[in-house]
């Protein structure tokens, strides 16, 4: 059991935005004037990059991406339930970590519909269309990265999601 525990760890990490959910991480490194200056800016950076990717999952993503760039910092704030910072280094300019950030699907659904935002948030539909995938990797590490290498070469690895794991068996879906 631990080792198929180990095993799906690092199966999980690689998909780590599309994968979790509500939530995302990015890695920040920012030069300001101040380090609190850089701080602030590096929240902000993080904020825009990981709403913008987990929006973009269930509403046209073109729209997406230019609704957070012109987005006060307040607006994107008021969409966010929790923040994580690891790995945070701080000098007299320059800040860098690495954050994790949790959304309001309650919040994103009406703050991208009063934007003219059609989208999905909050139901089980992915407004892109994707091709399912099932996995079997009861031969161990190497038959799932025997695939993840095939998908790498396609191009493919970083639009794909972890549906369920049951058993030996990997659904997933990859979106174009």
């Amino acid at each position: 059991m631990k080792k198929l525990l180990m095993l799906f760890c690092l199966i999980l990490a690689p998909i780590s935005v599309l994968g979790a959910g509500f939530s995302g991480d990015a890695s920040v490194n920012i030069t300001s004037d101040t380090a609190s200056s850089a701080k602030n800016m590096a929240l902000s950076e993080a904020r825009r990059q990981i709403i913008t990717e987990v929006l973009s999952n269930y509403a046209a993503p073109l729209r997406v991406k230019n609704l957070v760039a012109t987005a006060k910092d307040s607006e994107l704030q008021a969409l966010v339930t929790t923040t994580g910072i690891e790995n945070e280094k701080l000098s007299d300019t320059a800040y860098s970590a690495d954050i994790k950030i949790s959304l309001s699907e309650k919040s994103a659904r009406e703050w991208l519909l009063a934007n003219g935002i059609e989208n999905t948030v909050g139901t089980q539909e992915n407004v892109l269309s994707g091709t399912e995938y099932t996995v079997d990797i009861s031969g161990g590490l190497s038959d799932w990265l025997g695939f993840r290498e095939r998908l790498r070469a396609s191009g493919q690895e970083k639009n794909t999601v972890i549906k369920r794991i049951t058993g030996t068996t990997v659904y997933l879906t990859s979106y174009r």
